[in-house]
């Protein structure tokens, strides 16, 4: 007997009535998903309400860190590789900013100032705060022009050793280069320490060992609750001489997950666990939140690892 055949019309009508069935479960999920982390947001932004916050967003192999004062101002050191641009300003915005009183660069590779052109293009930034030495070097020359293309009444800070700046009801010190070496960009990373009352937070970008000793031998009163890990917990940085100077209580570590460099290299993690400072990793724990009360820094969040 022949088999019974459909005419191509009702093929045509399952299909499409199968394809958007599949579609119909994919928007589900997905509004599930952020529905759940638009919750998850809501609960941590009301968490940090009067407290001084640094979140350390996961932006993969690379450095970005957004600071919020209880008053509601904002800062961001470094905004990660161009990659991940847009989960960058994605994060900014969930967290309610519009306005960054303070974007830091610390030194001018990719994975430290990739996502600049898109924070300048999303928010309104008043200082680009950079190295003095660097100043007509790619790619802040470029980010200064987009700034005050922007925006005329924005500024680019021309910062240098021991320069001193407010930041709401903190203040945050540069501390080095004490020279830059255009050979050697990483040696050459603005490194900034940042006091809110009691507590302080130390910021190092890639600087190698050189440069740490430098700060040691400059007296430079290093101990700090909160240090994100030089060079993505390189070890050509994080020497044990420096780290039991900044005798920190937590230690983040920016970097991604199999990344081609091996970071953070064993003999760095070896040296992280002898501070006895909670060692946290974002590929591990996603974007993490420690917050300070004036008092004393601690973890909102450590499981909130971004899906992929």
């Amino acid at each position: 007997m022949q088999k019974k055949r459909y005419p191509d019309k009702v093929l045509r009508n399952r299909y499409v009535i199968a394809a958007c069935a599949v579609l119909f479960a994919a928007v589900m999920a997905v509004s599930v998903f952020f529905g759940v982390r638009d919750d998850n947001t809501q609960k941590l932004k009301d968490s940090i309400k009067g407290l001084f916050c640094a979140h350390f967003i996961d932006v993969g192999q690379g450095n970005a860190c957004l600071l919020s004062s209880p008053d509601g101002k904002f800062m961001l050191v470094d905004t990660g590789n161009t990659q991940n641009a847009g989960y960058l300003v994605k994060y900014l915005r969930d967290f309610g900013v519009e306005k960054i009183e303070y974007l830091v660069i610390t030194h001018p590779h990719e994975d430290h100032y990739g996502g600049a052109r898109d924070v300048i293009r999303n928010f309104e930034v008043e200082k680009l705060l950079i190295c003095k030495e660097f100043k007509d070097t790619y790619p802040f020359d470029v980010l200064s022009y987009l700034l005050e293309d922007r925006n005329e009444k924005s500024e680019t800070v021309l910062a240098g050793i021991n320069d001193v700046y407010t930041f709401g009801d903190a203040e945050f010190a540069v501390i080095s280069p004490e020279k830059v070496d255009f050979y050697n960009y990483n040696n050459s990373s603005l490194a900034i320490k940042i006091l809110y009352k009691d507590t302080s937070f130390l910021f190092t970008g890639d600087a190698e060992k050189s440069a740490e000793y430098k700060m040691i031998k400059n007296g430079y009163n290093l101990e700090s609750d909160v240090f994100c890990a030089a060079h993505h917990g390189s070890s050509s940085s994080n020497s044990i001489g420096f780290l039991e100077c900044v005798n920190p209580k937590f230690i983040v570590i920016s970097c991604a997950e199999n990344n081609d460099y091996g970071h953070p290299h064993k003999e760095s993690m070896k040296n992280f666990e002898k501070t006895g400072a909670k060692i946290l990793l974002t590929y591990e724990s996603g974007d993490i939140i420690l917050a300070s009360d004036g008092k004393e820094v601690k973890l909102l969040n450590e499981k909130n690892k971004r899906q992929a």
